[in-house]
């Protein structure tokens, strides 16, 4: 409601008590799962959605076209995902403005991981795709339903107040079009934090497959990580990634590791065989 909408309320404080290590500090995250929704009727009308398919589609642009500055965790976010999603994966050059727009009447998991900003004095807010912008007026009159939309990127969740509507952001945007639950970013997120973040988010939705549950866990984990530095902790690192709509179970495909699994094990055993009739043939002798 209104400027609360910029506070990332899991990294409130539940207690007055000080700790000087950062990670002990009494946050809410570490007492609730806390998700959003825009209003009741929106929530309402997400729970209704109908979706269309398992499918999961991912853009990852490690570069700004225009200033062409670097976003190397970009990398490492991809080989995160890649390493447990199944779907089609779009990075640098083939992540086009026309590939994106194709792919967003067609998946049920969409994926964003570039650069992000709000543009002028309105804070338009606008994705940067390898070969052109996307604007958050761009999404209007297209009807599309995807369960989840990650926005892994700069303030996807930040933008103008309007008054009476809240704050006007590309979140807002894609649940006005109506996508189920949507992750965004409430501020400048730190690149190496978010590839981490985000790895440990879809390894969680792979086993629980509930959103909100999944970037709940996925925080706990780096707090709760060994090592590191005491700042990392700090709710500047993880809190600013927050998750509004339904919170049901995403339909998607993940890698399937069962077969590779069996074709070690497979090795393993021809090895473990072939190592034993050696042995009886030398013993034979």
């Amino acid at each position: 409601d209104g400027i609360l909408g910029y506070l990332p309320f899991d990294a409130l404080v539940t207690d007055s008590v000080y700790k000087p290590a950062t990670e002990q500090w009494p946050f809410l995250v570490k007492k609730t799962n806390l998700y959003f929704s825009y209003s009741l009727q929106t929530k309402l009308q997400q729970h209704k959605i109908g979706h269309p398919s398992k499918s999961f589609a991912g853009f990852f642009i490690s570069f700004d076209s225009s200033s062409q500055s670097s976003i190397p965790a970009v990398k490492k976010e991809y080989d995160e995902i890649h390493a447990v999603m199944n779907g089609k994966f779009f990075r640098d050059q083939e992540a086009k403005l026309a590939t994106f727009n194709n792919q967003l009447s067609e998946v049920n998991l969409l994926h964003i991981s570039t650069h992000s900003f709000l543009q002028g004095k309105e804070n338009i807010p606008v994705i940067q795709l390898a070969d052109d912008r996307f604007f958050l007026f761009e999404l209007y009159g297209k009807a599309f339903g995807p369960q989840l939309v990650v926005l892994s990127a700069c303030r996807t969740g930040h933008g103008m107040l309007a008054q009476g509507e809240g704050i006007i952001s590309l979140a807002r945007g894609f649940t006005a079009t109506g996508a189920a639950g949507i992750v965004a970013g409430l501020w400048d997120m730190n690149d190496e934090t978010t590839a981490t973040l985000m790895g440990s988010f879809y390894r969680q939705l792979i086993i629980d497959h509930q959103p909100a549950n999944a970037l709940h866990n996925a925080k706990l984990q780096w707090l709760q990580q060994k090592g590191g530095q005491q700042f990392q902790k700090l709710p500047y690192f993880w809190a600013g990634m927050v998750y509004s709509g339904d919170n049901r179970a995403v339909e998607m495909k993940q890698k399937n590791t069962s077969s590779k699994l069996w074709w070690i094990t497979a090795i393993i055993a021809a090895g473990i065989l072939l190592l034993f009739f050696k042995r009886s043939k030398v013993l034979r002798r």
